[in-house]
């Protein structure tokens, strides 16, 4: 099913912020924040568990992605302003975080930033804080490097990451058509959607990316030990675009946070348990 609706909000300095709303529209808000490409698209992915927990989920493009101006010169904690005014020019007064991947740190941020607000925080796939000594040691090689990369250049990632999916979209676009799925912790219809996610990532270059890039390349600006707001985490055990040490560095340093590690599943194998997530988001 696809999202329900489209929207756009004009914020205080001139700049627009695209989202997309996905599940019930009377329902609990989780606020879902997207992966590292990624968009608003990827709330289609929770729209079916969403409506059978009756949750609102509101996914925003960050800045510089598909529908959302770009900002310079920010940070994860200054980021949560655009978040502030999302929530409160839809009357939402408190709500969940959702972070997946490269989201993980932003949902983090509005925890840490909006305590009276956000309620219980949701972690899936979510990347740790790479700017610590050998937090990358376990990662894929290219992403090693485009990591490696931004922490000097980050604009250059928004130039190389569009380029690489792009070239191999050819072969991931024949798996779609076929009905299958290269994954083999993902069914063929999550990754398909995975797909018009990250395709509409990039439609409109990199600046999104480069955007990511700087801000999760450095300190994140706010001390885990400080989030006391509930944290869940879902992290595959095999995932190596967010290796897994770096989650339980994460979980270790929240007061209370519950980590679930899953075996043998890889980066995308925690989109299986959305069911799970959404219910303990919700709840």
């Amino acid at each position: 099913m696809q999202h329900a609706s489209e929207k756009a909000l004009v914020l205080k300095d001139g700049r627009t912020l695209g989202y997309a709303e996905y599940g019930d529209p009377l329902g609990t808000p989780i606020l879902l924040f997207h992966g590292t490409p990624g968009s608003r698209l990827c709330g289609v992915m929770f729209d079916r568990v969403a409506q059978a927990y009756q949750a609102r989920i509101i996914a925003a493009d960050r800045p510089g992605y598909a529908t959302s101006s770009p900002v310079h010169h920010t940070t994860l904690l200054g980021y949560v302003a655009d978040v502030r005014a999302l929530a409160d020019a839809l009357h939402v007064d408190t709500f969940a975080t959702l972070g997946a991947s490269g989201g993980g740190p932003f949902a983090l941020a509005c925890a840490a930033k909006l305590p009276d607000r956000v309620r219980c925080c949701g972690l899936m796939s979510a990347i740790g804080p790479l700017a610590l000594p050998h937090s990358m040691d376990e990662m894929m090689s290219v992403n090693r490097l485009f990591f490696t990369l931004a922490r000097f250049l980050p604009a250059l990632p928004g130039v190389l990451v569009p380029r690489q999916f792009k070239s191999s979209m050819k072969s991931l676009q024949h798996a779609i058509d076929e009905g299958t799925s290269p994954l083999a912790d993902v069914p063929p219809v999550v990754f398909a959607q995975m797909m018009a996610d990250q395709q509409e990532a990039v439609r409109v270059g990199g600046k999104g990316i480069s955007f990511d890039f700087g801000m999760l390349t450095h300190e994140w600006g706010f001390p885990l030990e400080q989030i006391h707001t509930r944290v869940f985490m879902w992290h595959g055990a095999e995932d190596k675009l967010a290796p897994v040490a770096l989650a339980r560095y994460v979980a270790e340093r929240i007061p209370g946070c519950v980590i679930k590690v899953i075996a043998g599943a890889g980066h995308a194998g925690t989109y299986s348990y959305a069911d799970e997530v959404i219910a303990t988001l919700v709840h």
